[in-house]
Formats: structure tokens, sequence, C-alpha cells
């Protein structure tokens, strides 16, 4: 989609770049999942050939940037510019799967706004109030802010592409 297409960019994380490129058809044809054990069975039968033919163009720029990776953490280099990047990403990675978490479980309660009813407006309240990460709220209220973060998101066009 749209949002793995900007997050898969080059230009976003430049210390990736080569490796962005050449893992860009894997991605796309794996799903955008990326798992270590599978991607390096290299024997045995391949159901699908044309994600194996992915998987060995990508293979020389994996190898090569594990290796880095491998070297810097080696050598305690995390002023390194590629493991920066690496856990600017995590923590980019960490937060979606949070903001989805919380999502899934404002739709499986069916709160307001998360249950498939029309509303008025996706936020309410005091549109400011978007800290939907304080786990100490009400859930009430928790759903309430991240209602307002969403709508927020959804009224920034840029923002809107990211997600």
């Amino acid at each position: 989609g749209a949002a793995h297409d900007h997050l898969m960019s080059a230009s976003t994380f430049s210390n990736w770049a080569n490796l962005v490129d050449a893992c860009q058809d894997y991605a796309q044809r794996s799903g955008w999942r990326f798992n270590r054990v599978e991607f390096m069975r290299l024997d045995g039968p391949q159901p699908n050939a044309a994600l194996h033919e992915a998987r060995l163009r990508a293979m020389p720029a994996v190898l090569e940037y594990g290796q880095r990776l491998q070297s810097a953490a080696e050598v305690g280099s995390s002023e390194s510019e590629l493991l920066q990047e690496f856990l600017c990403c995590q923590k980019l990675v960490s937060s979606e799967a949070v903001l989805n978490a919380i999502i899934s479980i404002c739709k499986a309660l069916e709160l307001p706004g998360f249950d498939g009813k029309a509303t008025a407006g996706r936020g309410s309240g005091s549109g400011f109030d978007v800290a939907y990460h304080d786990m100490t709220a009400p859930l009430e209220v928790i759903a309430r802010r991240l209602r307002n973060h969403l709508a927020m998101i959804d009224a920034n066009e840029e923002a809107r592409e990211r997600r």
C-alpha cells in the first residue's frame, strides 16, 4: 500500500538505502514480513518461485548489512549512523504496533467511534487531547484520545499518506 511504499522509500533512512532498494521486491512479495530462518532457507522445495527469486536478488545486500551491523556492534559503536537509523526505525515500528494494538482492542470492545457506527466526527471532546499512550487513564478516555489522534492524522494529508 501507499504507507508501505513511503516507509520503504530509499530516502527515509539514507544509510539503509541500498538494502531497502535490494529488498523491495522481496518485501512486497512476502507481505512486508521478514523471517530470518525462512529468508536463509535456500535449499529444498520452493513453493513460490517469484519470492525465491526476489530472495536471491536481495541476499547479497542482506548479508552485507548483517555484517556491517555485527561489526558496528562488536566495536561498540553506538554512534554509528547505521545503528542510529536502525534504532529510530525500531521505535517507529514499536509505536505503530502499539497504535494498531490499541485500535484493535477498541474495535473488539466496540467502543464508541470504533464500533462501525457512523459518528459526527472521529474525535470528540478536546481535539488537542491525544495522549492515548497514557495507560493509567480509563479505557473510554484512552479511546477518546485515540479517536482525536486518528482525526488529527486524517486531517493532515502527509500524515494520512504515511499511515
